[in-house]
C-alpha cells in the first residue's frame, strides 16, 4: 500500500490548485501500512449496522446471515465469513482527522453532521421554509458551503430542511483583476444553476456601492481613485471588505432576506482575530468571529456555518466530491507576508498550525470564553457598522455639546448686529459695499468655530463630508490614510449624518428623560 498524501492547509481559501510555496503548507501522510479506518473498526466491534441501507437490503443482510449460520456448523468456517463481511465494511482512510483516521464514508457523514449542527441556529422555524442568501465567491469554502446546503435540503423525513436559498456574487474585478473573468463568470453560473439546481446566479459589481445612476465607466473610474488614494495595502483589504458587506447587505434588502451565509473557515477567522487586534478592532472581535454575526444597525444577520472546518478538512472534502475544477481567480494568490497586516497574521497562524494543529481551534474557543461589554444600538460606524466604544461615544457628545454652545453664541451675536444694523447685516458696509469680507477667509480655511455674523451658515460647510467622530479607531486609521479628501460611498455620508442627528436629538431632550435612580428615590 502506497502513501497518499492529502491536501493541505493553505493560505487562501481559493488555492485548490496548490498555488502556495511548499515551505508553508503542512502535508500529512498516510503511513504505509494496513491503515483502516477508526470509525468503521468501532461499529464493527459494537455491531452497529449501517444506516444508509434501504429495508430490502437489510432484510437480504438478515437472510445471508441465517443461511450461513445454519448451513456452517464449523467455527472455522463461522469466524471466515465474520471477517469477509467485516472487511467489506471497513473502509480505507483517506484523512487523520484530528488524529483519527477516517474513511470517505464517515469523513463525509461527520462533516455533514456538524454542519448542521451549526445551520439548525439559522433555523427559526422547521416548517416554513427559510428565506437564505449565500455569499458566493467561487473559492473552495463557498462552493462547498453550497454542496452543503445541498445535502441538507434533499434529506428525507425528520433530516430534512426547507430553505430557499438564493446566491450572490460580488464582482470584484475592477479592483482585484480576475485573469479568467468570463471563464469565472461561466463556472459560478454553471456550478449554481446546472450542478447545484438553485435559482438564478445573482452578479452585483462592487461598483455599485457608489449608486446606480451615474454610467458604470464613471463609477470604476470612482472606485479607482478611491482605492489609489490609500497609501496601504491594509487599508485597501479592509475597505474592500466593508464594501463588499455592505453589497450584500442592500442585496438582502432587495430579496427580502435576513439571513447572509458565508462560508468563512475557521483558519480565516482565527487570522481575522489577530489582526483585527493588532488593528485596534478587539472591541467587536467576538461578535466578528461567532456563528452568528450580529449587526446592531439592522436587521440583517451574518452567519458563518463552517466555523469548526480548517482549509484542509475543506479541500479533503471538495476534491473526493468530484465538482467541476475552479478557475484560477485572482493573480495575487503568492503574496508575501509583509504585504499587509492581515497577509502577515496569516502567514504567522499557518507556520503555528504546522507546529501544532491545534492552535487555530485554540483560539477560537478561547475567544468563545470572551464577553462584550454592553453596547448602545444607536451608536455604530459608519464606514464597518460595528458599535462604537463607550470613550469613542462620549468623545462624540462632547463635540457635539461644543458646536451647540458654538450655535447659541452665533445666535445671540446675530441678535445683537441685527438690533444695531437696518439691514442686518453682521458688519459694516465698506467703501465697496461688500458684506462679511472677514469671514471669506474662515470659509476657505474651514473653521467653523471662529465664524460669526449672517454668513455664519455658509461657514458650516466644511470640506470633508464625514465627521472623524463617527468612526471607530481602526476606521479613523483608515479614512487618515487617504492622501486627499475621498469621494466615498453615499451609505458612510448618510451614516455619519444620521449618527450626528441621532446624538443630537439626545443631548436635547437628556435633562427631560427620567432616570431608574429617580424613581427608586420616589418609591
Amino acid at each position: 500500500m502506497s502513501s497518499e498524501e492529502l491536501p493541505s492547509c493553505g493560505i487562501n481559501d481559493n488555492d485548490i490548485n496548490n498555488t502556495i510555496p511548499s515551505n508553508t503548507r503542512k502535508v500529512q501522510i498516510i503511513p504505509n501500512g494496513n491503515t483502516q479506518c477508526v470509525k468503521c473498526l468501532y461499529n464493527v466491534a459494537n455491531n452497529i449496522k449501517d444506516k444508509k441501507l434501504s429495508k430490502k437490503e437489510k432484510k437480504e443482510q438478515k437472510l445471508k446471515e441465517e443461511n450461513n449460520n445454519n448451513n456452517n456448523n464449523n467455527n472455522n468456517n463461522e469466524e471466515s465469513i465474520t471477517t469477509t463481511t467485516h472487511q467489506k465494511l471497513i473502509g480505507k482512510p483517506i484523512i487523520n482527522f484530528r488524529s483519527e483516521q477516517l474513511c470517505w464514508e464517515c469523513y463525509r457523514e461527520l462533516i455533514l453532521k456538524k454542519f448542521k449542527l451549526n445551520i439548525v441556529k439559522v433555523r427559526e422555524s422547521k416548517r416554513d421554509a427559510e428565506k437564505l442568501l449565500v455569499a458566493l465567491s467561487g473559492g473552495t469554502c463557498s462552493s462547498m458551503l453550497l454542496e452543503l446546503l445541498k445535502q441538507c435540503t434533499e434529506g428525507s423525513g425528520k433530516a430534512k430542511m426547507f430553505l430557499d436559498i438564493k446566491c450572490v456574487h460580488i464582482d470584484e474585478s475592477s479592483i482585484t483583476p480576475y485573469q479568467n473573468h468570463n471563464d469565472t463568470i461561466e463556472y459560478l453560473k454553471q456550478f449554481n444553476n446546472v450542478k447545484l439546481g438553485f435559482s438564478n446566479l445573482e452578479i452585483i459589481p462592487l461598483e455599485d456601492i457608489l449608486g446606480t445612476l451615474t454610467p458604470l465607466n464613471e463609477r470604476t473610474n470612482q472606485l479607482k481613485q478611491q482605492f489609489n488614494q490609500l497609501s496601504s495595502e491594509t487599508s485597501k483589504e479592509d475597505l474592500l471588505l466593508y464594501y463588499r458587506n455592505q453589497l450584500l447587505i442592500q442585496v438582502a434588502h432587495k430579496l427580502n432576506c435576513k439571513k447572509v451565509i458565508l462560508g468563512t473557515s475557521s483558519n480565516r477567522l482565527a487570522v481575522q482575530l489577530v489582526a483585527s487586534t493588532s488593528k485596534g478592532r478587539g472591541f467587536s472581535v467576538p461578535n466578528e468571529t461567532s456563528v452568528i454575526i450580529e449587526q446592531p444597525s439592522n436587521d440583517i444577520k451574518f452567519y458563518q456555518p463552517m466555523r469548526d472546518f480548517l482549509l484542509k478538512e475543506i479541500f479533503i472534502y471538495y476534491r473526493h466530491l468530484n465538482i467541476l475544477p475552479v478557475p484560477v481567480m485572482f493573480s495575487i494568490l503568492n503574496l508575501k507576508p509583509k504585504h499587509s497586516i492581515n497577509t502577515l497574521c496569516e502567514d504567522f497562524l499557518h507556520c503555528l498550525q504546522d507546529i501544532s494543529n491545534q492552535t487555530v481551534h485554540t483560539l477560537l474557543r478561547s475567544v468563545d470564553k470572551l464577553i462584550s461589554p454592553s453596547i448602545d444600538s444607536n451608536y455604530n460606524c459608519s464606514i464597518c457598522s460595528s458599535p462604537l466604544t463607550s470613550a469613542e461615544i462620549k468623545s462624540l457628545e462632547k463635540i457635539i455639546l461644543e458646536n451647540n454652545i458654538n450655535k447659541e453664541n452665533k445666535n445671540k451675536n446675530n441678535n445683537n448686529n441685527n438690533n444695531n444694523n437696518d439691514n442686518g447685516c453682521c458688519s459694516t458696509k465698506t467703501e465697496d459695499s461688500s458684506c462679511c469680507n472677514k469671514t471669506e477667509d474662515n470659509i476657505s480655511s474651514g473653521s467653523s468655530n471662529n465664524n460669526s455674523g449672517c454668513c455664519s451658515a455658509t461657514s458650516s460647510t466644511s470640506s470633508i463630508s464625514v465627521n472623524k467622530e463617527t468612526l471607530c479607531y481602526s476606521c479613523k486609521i483608515l479614512y487618515r490614510d487617504f492622501k486627499s479628501t475621498p469621494n466615498i460611498a453615499p451609505y458612510i455620508k448618510e451614516n455619519s449624518k444620521q449618527l450626528l442627528t441621532t446624538s443630537q436629538l439626545k443631548n436635547e431632550i437628556k435633562d427631560f428623560l427620567l432616570n431608574s435612580d429617580d424613581d427608586d428615590q420616589d418609591n
